[in-house]
């Protein structure tokens, strides 16, 4: 009788878990799905392109990021903030707030809580695993886990903070080691991660603004960015690096020519930069909504607000694309002519990429039902073309986005937008 009564308590309490891990997923993925989707889907992209045929293997990558310390940086560096924003929503998920104060242990909602996160790693965990064995992507995994918790948490204190450092440097010891550090660490960072996840952020400072209503307007959108999306900022800029250091691991170790290694860096270092500027965009178009009451009230023209927008894009595509051509320029192209010529390329592509995602998603969400986003039918499109555009037309691609873009800023300029501003 004692052991049936076990058992029953048992298997009560595992249905218990399971309902709740459940509902804990459901609500994860509704608040991080957005913001995960276009992550996933540019680094299977970006894999069918280097890890294709004739391409690199994952051996081969893990090996490049293990004897190239920068390359690995780089790349460590650049997951951790793509991540970034799903992680912060997936344990902040407002949805799942209620389950705090349901009648169950403390440790099942943040071991689920881990669970989740350590299943966002996933593609991180497939290259490792399949590059140096499952020993090593789990401790790739639980290493990222541990990171990323410590990132976005908003616990008081730097222990846990200093802990999770301390187990991104034991990925540099044997795998055993590494597997033990991020074993110990993660669950410790993720409980106080998630027992803070909804603790309220600091003020923030005021800021002089300086020119005319487009320029101001403009500064604005770079002061939401830098307050109110850092985070997003930082990880714009890292698949700007992300895209360059698997350029340049394409060319290198493909011996490409300096022609080749141009078409190779505009279209993967494309795709990757239409991912960074898909996400710019969309908070544009939300810190334009935010600041449509004091264009309202001081009398601006819908124009003058997508022409700020609109700017800031531009320098945001040129900067990222000057970014990127200033790391693949040296380690793929002999002589300054070429680099520079890269550079030009670049900051042509950069702002056609930008001037075309935000005015495309700016066009599909003003039709999109309440609600819903249609971002996915810009920025899929969007990736394919720039992988597609220079292979076949070389560095006429270039050429292709800034005329896109420019045939579409009337379309968006001069009023498609009737009715809404």
């Amino acid at each position: 009788m004692p052991n049936r009564a076990r058992r029953a308590t048992i298997s009560v309490m595992t249905g218990r878990f399971g309902l709740l891990f459940a509902t804990l997923a459901r609500s994860g993925v509704r608040a991080a799905g957005p913001a995960l989707g276009p992550v996933y889907v540019g680094v299977f992209i970006g894999g069918a392109v280097l890890f294709g045929p004739s391409g690199m293997t994952a051996r081969d990558a893990c090996q490049a990021m293990r004897g190239a310390p920068w390359v690995g940086a780089a790349l460590w560096l650049a997951w951790l903030l793509a991540l970034l924003p799903g992680v912060r929503a997936l344990i902040g998920a407002r949805d799942a707030a209620w389950l705090r104060s349901q009648p169950v242990p403390g440790w099942w909602l943040w071991l689920s809580q881990g669970a989740l996160l350590f299943a966002a790693e996933g593609p991180w965990i497939l290259l490792w695993g399949r590059g140096e064995g499952p020993l090593v992507g789990a401790a790739a995994g639980l290493v990222a886990t541990a990171l990323h918790a410590a990132a976005v948490s908003r616990a008081p204190g730097l222990g846990h903070r200093l802990a999770a450092l301390a187990a991104g440097l034991a990925w540099l010891a044997p795998a055993p080691f590494a597997l033990g550090a991020g074993a110990l660490v993660a669950p410790v960072v993720v409980r106080a991660a998630w027992r803070h996840a909804h603790s309220a952020s600091a003020p923030l400072r005021s800021a002089r603004l300086r020119g005319g209503a487009t320029l101001a307007l403009a500064q604005l959108i770079g002061l939401a960015w830098l307050r109110a999306r850092r985070a997003r900022l930082v990880r714009s800029g890292l698949w700007a690096a992300l895209g360059a250091g698997m350029s340049v691991l394409g060319a290198v170790n493909n011996h490409l020519g300096p022609e080749r290694a141009v078409v190779v860096s505009l279209s993967v270092g494309g795709a990757c930069l239409v991912l960074a500027l898909a996400g710019l965009a969309r908070d544009t178009l939300a810190a334009e909504a935010d600041l449509a009451w004091l264009t309202a009230s001081s009398g601006v023209a819908p124009r003058v607000r997508v022409g700020a927008s609109l700017l800031a894009m531009l320098a945001a595509g040129l900067g990222l694309g000057v970014l990127h051509a200033a790391v693949v320029g040296p380690l793929c192209l002999p002589g300054v002519a070429p680099i520079a010529r890269l550079l030009g390329l670049w900051a042509g592509w950069g702002a056609g990429l930008a001037a075309f995602v935000y005015l495309g998603l700016r066009s599909v969400e003003a039709r999109a039902p309440a609600g819903k986003s249609r971002a996915f039918w810009i920025i899929g499109p969007g990736v394919l073309a720039s992988i597609l555009a220079p292979s076949l037309a070389g560095e006429a691609a270039v050429g292709w986005a800034l005329a896109g873009a420019t045939a579409l800023c009337p379309a968006v300029l001069l009023g498609r937008r009737r009715g809404r501003g």
